[in-house]
């Protein structure tokens, strides 16, 4: 009937209005079809630049850049040497991953690309910041493709940034199989991303090793166990000596830094631990060998996966040893 015909057409219509797909080679594509219809599609390169800076312990404070088409590897970029990428968050510069840059430069001869996707970031409509965290993810993925071999890259990303790391791990999987040595979230970002779908977030199976630091996980963090090792210091949420909540999410990268540049005094050990609840038992005061962890850098180096808790106090170098 006729009916039934303006009804198949208005479907029709409906279909082809929703199924929306965007490309920005050589990143790759990206649609609105569940599960991320309730965003709006990512901004492409172009429109939002990206640059990579490139620093390493022979040239500290005049990054090399590399930009997109075209992937030119820096001069000083060194494909026998493990690699990072580090990453900032919303309204965030790389000026933001400084003290991580600096404290992994002090300590070890690797390369450090601290990526600069402030246009991107720079929305005042945070959901458009937070849908374009994926052509981020996938670009960084793309040039780390470029330039080395992925079992030797480790993003660290803040806020925003956990979760481009995420997605850089994700796009990263031609096989469907995690390649990237490893992905760091710092308080990775929990408005958009508080999904139980590995889709929309920051997940285990994006890399060889994931592990969060969570500090704001009742407001602006995602503050879930979602990685191999998730670490709650103080609980996850109100952090000694902050007194807002954003320093609460961003002293994330102050303990991350610490765990490099004070590791010979703060090992920042960490107890097994499901729930607030049982911290305030008592539960969650030892670990056992096979289950122990250390949040941070060190945090691959140990056996131990799940739900970490352990306190800070107040001010360099953190840990309550």
């Amino acid at each position: 009937t006729l009916g039934t015909m303006r009804i198949a057409l208005f479907s029709l219509l409906i279909g082809v209005s929703v199924a929306v797909e965007v490309c920005y080679p050589p990143c790759g594509c990206f649609n609105d079809d569940p599960p991320f219809n309730t965003r709006p599609l990512p901004e492409g390169w172009e429109q939002a630049p990206i640059t990579w800076l490139l620093y390493t312990q022979a040239n500290r404070n005049n990054p090399q850049s590399v930009t997109l088409p075209d992937v030119t590897p820096p001069s000083l970029f060194d494909p026998s040497k493990p690699t990072e990428f580090l990453i900032h968050g919303w309204n965030g510069s790389p000026n933001s991953m400084t003290l991580v840059r600096n404290a992994i430069l002090d300590n070890f001869d690797h390369n450090v690309f601290v990526v600069d996707w402030s246009a991107g970031a720079g929305r005042a409509y945070y959901p458009q910041s937070a849908s374009t965290t994926q052509v981020t993810g996938a670009c960084s993925a793309y040039v780390a493709d470029q330039l080395t071999n992925m079992g030797s890259v480790h993003c660290i990303g803040h806020s925003l940034g956990g979760q481009t790391c995420g997605y850089m791990g994700k796009r990263s999987q031609p096989a469907g199989q995690a390649t990237m040595k490893r992905v760091t979230g710092l308080d990775p970002a929990g408005p958009w991303f508080d999904s139980d779908d590995i889709r929309l977030r920051i997940d285990r199976s994006d890399a060889l090793f994931v592990d969060n630091i969570h500090t704001n996980g009742q407001a602006l963090g995602l503050g879930r166990i979602v990685a191999h090792a998730d670490f709650f210091p103080n609980k996850g949420d109100r952090q000694p000596g902050c007194n807002d909540g954003g320093c609460d999410h961003s002293i994330c990268r102050d303990f991350f830094a610490a765990s490099i540049t004070a590791a010979a005094q703060c090992d920042f050990n960490a107890n097994p631990c499901d729930s607030k609840e049982d911290a305030d038992a008592g539960l969650c005061n030892s670990c056992s060998g096979g289950d122990c962890q250390k949040m941070g850098w060190y945090a691959d180096t140990m056996p131990g996966e799940g739900g970490y808790f352990l306190t800070t106090v107040a001010g360099y170098p953190y840990c309550d040893d």
